[in-house]
C-alpha cells in the first residue's frame, strides 16, 4: 500500500515539473511614419491655430490661456517623445512671431507647420423622451497640415484626412450619460494630433505577445530572469534547457529564446529561433509569431533609413 501510494506520489511530482501554460506580455514596437521632414530640418515651427478666435460650443478649436489649441500641443507632446524628433527643437508660435524671427534668421533647416482644424457635433440623431435619451454624441473633425520651408516656403507635404467618433447618451438602464462638449472636442483632437504625428514621425504602439511557461528546472529560472528583466539571463536558462530538455521542452525554450530576442530588437536572432521551434514542433502560435517578425523586418530596413 505505501508503495502504491508512493509511486502515486512521484507521477504527480514529474507531472507537476512538466506543467506548460502560456502567459501574455506587452512591449513598445517603434514603427515607420509615412513620410519624414527633410534631413536638414533642426527646429519644427508650428504655426498656432487658435488665431485669437474664441471657441463656441459646436465648432472650432480648444484653446489654452497661451493661445495655443489642444492640437497644436499635442502634436508637440508625440514629437518630443518620437526617435524622428531626437535632434529637432519644436516651437509652438504665432504667425507674426514666425514672420519676424525668419526675417532676422535666414539658415536652412526650419520647417513651419501650418494647419486647418474644424470640428462640429453633430446632434441630429437626438430624440428626447421623458425619461429616456437616445442618440449619440457625434464629433467630426476635418484636418489639412501642410509642411513648407519657412524661410523660402517651398512645399513639403500635405496632408489631409477626416473622421468621426460617437460616444452613448444613456447608459445600460436608459438614463442619460452627461458629457461636456468641450471634452468630446479635446478628445477628438488629441486623436487628430496622434494622426498626423504617426504620418511624419515614427511613432511607438504597445502590442502583445504570447510566451510560453514551464514548470521544468530550467525553464522556471529562465522565467523568473524575464520576468526580473534580465533578459540575456533568461536566454542563457532557456538555452539549457534547450540543450537537455525534450522534444516539447526543445520547441518552448526557443519559442521564448526568441521573444527575448525580439525585446532586445535582434529581429535575426528572433527568426531563427522561431524556425527552430517550428521545426522542432508545429505548435500553432509560431506561424502567427513568425509573420509578426517579418513584418517587423520590413518596417526595421525602412525605420533605419528614416533615423539616418
Amino acid at each position: 500500500m505505501n508503495k502504491i501510494v508512493f509511486i502515486i506520489l512521484n507521477v504527480a511530482l514529474l507531472y507537476s515539473c512538466s506543467i506548460t501554460s502560456y502567459k501574455y506580455i506587452d512591449i513598445q514596437v517603434l514603427n515607420p511614419s509615412d513620410t519624414t521632414l527633410p534631413a536638414n530640418t533642426s527646429q519644427l515651427h508650428i504655426v498656432d491655430n487658435c488665431n485669437g478666435q474664441k471657441m463656441g460650443t459646436a465648432y472650432g478649436n480648444l484653446c489654452n490661456n497661451n493661445n495655443q489649441s489642444v492640437f497644436d500641443t499635442t502634436l508637440v507632446w508625440f514629437f518630443e517623445v518620437s526617435p524622428t524628433f531626437k535632434n529637432i527643437k519644436t516651437v509652438i508660435q504665432h504667425a507674426e512671431e514666425l514672420k519676424s524671427e525668419t526675417k532676422k534668421n535666414h539658415e536652412q533647416g526650419h520647417v513651419m507647420l501650418t494647419s486647418f482644424y474644424s470640428a462640429k457635433v453633430d446632434t441630429s440623431d437626438f430624440v428626447k423622451r421623458l425619461y429616456s435619451y437616445y442618440g449619440n454624441y457625434i464629433v467630426s473633425y476635418k484636418l489639412k497640415v501642410d509642411l513648407s520651408d519657412a524661410v523660402t516656403l517651398k512645399h513639403y507635404d500635405s496632408y489631409i484626412y477626416k473622421d468621426s467618433f460617437s460616444w452613448p447618451r444613456q447608459d445600460a438602464q436608459g438614463r442619460m450619460v452627461p458629457r461636456k462638449i468641450t471634452d468630446l472636442l479635446a478628445f477628438v483632437e488629441i486623436a487628430a494630433a496622434q494622426r498626423y504625428t504617426n504620418h511624419i514621425a515614427t511613432y511607438w504602439t504597445t502590442e502583445e505577445r504570447m510566451f510560453y511557461y514551464n514548470s521544468g528546472t530550467l525553464m522556471q529560472i529562465g522565467y523568473n530572469r524575464f520576468n526580473e528583466n534580465d533578459l540575456e539571463g533568461a536566454i542563457s536558462y532557456w538555452e539549457k534547457a534547450f540543450d537537455t530538455g525534450n522534444t516539447k521542452i526543445k520547441a518552448l525554450a526557443a519559442y521564448d529564446i526568441g521573444l527575448a530576442f525580439e525585446m532586445l530588437d535582434n529581429l535575426d536572432e528572433c527568426e531563427q529561433w522561431l524556425l527552430k521551434s517550428k521545426e522542432i514542433k508545429k505548435y500553432p502560435p509560431v506561424y502567427n509569431y513568425l509573420k509578426i517578425i517579418k513584418e517587423r523586418k520590413e518596417d526595421h530596413a525602412i525605420l533605419d533609413k528614416m533615423l539616418k
